[in-house]
């Protein structure tokens, strides 16, 4: 019980990066080990050994690296990703204005951009169509094609392909009843008259 309060000790003492080496260390694993078991690069995985955190990348995949790495070493992933968490939160300060700050911060930075008075998808919609024209109008202009002319010639040709067409399903006598050759005349119904 005491080896377990002096661990937990330890690792509070400890930055989450050097307790997460220090573990590595004595799982008896490599650098190169940890990256094959959990895809994470090489470079980002001495970033988060060393608490480089401006080298890591945003907060969000950060948090993810150090949960696949605690788990890979067979740690609580979520008592890791706290500790990373309250660790850059302490290191990185308040943000400043001029910055939009480190990525923990960046939730309002977003918000803001995301308003609804800054977008405005039918004027982008009609820019485009627009621009679309004009482009149209510029290759019309540039190869000489006048595409009324040209759609009304092309409107011609289907129509006469049309009247020229043979008419093969056509049937003259569409009042007349066909009677097979072959049917054989059936005799008249007898019928018994009473007496």
């Amino acid at each position: 019980m005491s080896e377990d309060t002096d661990e937990q000790q330890t690792a509070a003492d400890q930055r989450v990066g050097e307790y997460l080496r220090r573990k590595r260390e004595e799982a008896g694993l490599t650098e190169a080990d940890i990256c094959e078991r959990t895809r994470i690069a090489p470079a980002i995985l001495r970033a988060m050994e060393n608490s480089n955190y401006p080298a890591l990348p945003a907060h969000a995949f950060a948090r993810g690296f150090y949960a696949l790495y605690a788990k890979a070493l067979g740690l609580n992933d979520e008592k890791i990703v706290n500790r990373y968490g309250d660790e850059r939160r302490r290191t990185a300060g308040p943000p400043d204005e001029n910055s939009s700050g480190p990525a923990i911060y960046a939730g309002s930075e977003t918000h803001r951009m995301a308003t609804p008075g800054r977008a405005r998808p039918l004027v982008t919609l009609l820019v485009l169509l627009v621009i679309l024209g004009l482009i149209a109008a510029i290759l019309c202009w540039h190869f000489e094609v006048n595409p009324v002319t040209t759609i009304r010639d092309k409107m011609h040709l289907v129509e006469v392909r049309l009247q020229n067409r043979p008419q093969r399903f056509r049937i003259s006598d569409a009042g007349k009843v066909i009677r097979r050759s072959d049917e054989k005349k059936k005799p008249p119904l007898v019928t018994l008259k009473e007496h």
